[in-house]
Order: C-alpha cells, then structure tokens, then sequence
C-alpha cells in the first residue's frame, strides 16, 4: 500500500482558521483606519466655505419667474377643461 495520507484534524484546522482570521482582522482594522482617515479628510474639505455663486435676490427671481409661468400654464389648462367639458356636455 501507499503511504497513509495526512489528514488534518478538527483542532488543526480550528488553529488554521485562528489564524487566517487574525491576519484578516490586522488587514480590515488597517483598512478601517485608513477609510476613517480619508473620510475625515473629505469631511474637513466639504465643510469648507464655497464661494456663492448665485445671490438671494437672483434666486428670489428665478423663484418668482417659475411661479408666475407655472400659475399661467394651470389657467390655461384649466380654462381647457371647461371648453371641454363644456363641448361634452352642450353638443
């Protein structure tokens, strides 16, 4: 017969899986330390203050503008619903 093979045994690799798992955490926790790092970093930068690009009074405007066109737009669409009902009803 051929040699016995070795076979490895539930505390062996019990022990092999303790370590795997160790070098594994040692990875993740440097891994964590340096996302954690980047993040701060970023966090720092987009707390900084930006420059305004568009003023109150302009975006007030713009508002104004958007509200007017969108009042005159439900007007006219609502003044087509009475001629079409009205069309539906009366013909």
């Amino acid at each position: 017969m051929t040699q016995p093979e070795e076979r490895m045994t539930r505390a062996d690799r019990q022990k092999l899986n303790k370590i795997l798992n160790q070098t594994e955490s040692v990875e993740e926790k440097e891994f964590t330390k340096k996302d954690k790092k980047i993040k701060k970093f970023f966090s720092r930068e987009k707390k900084k203050n930006k420059p305004l690009e568009v003023s109150r009074s302009e975006e007030q405007e713009r508002i104004a503008r958007l509200s007017s066109f969108l009042n005159k737009a439900i007007l006219a669409v609502s003044i087509l619903l009475v001629i079409v009902f009205i069309a539906i009803f009366y013909f």
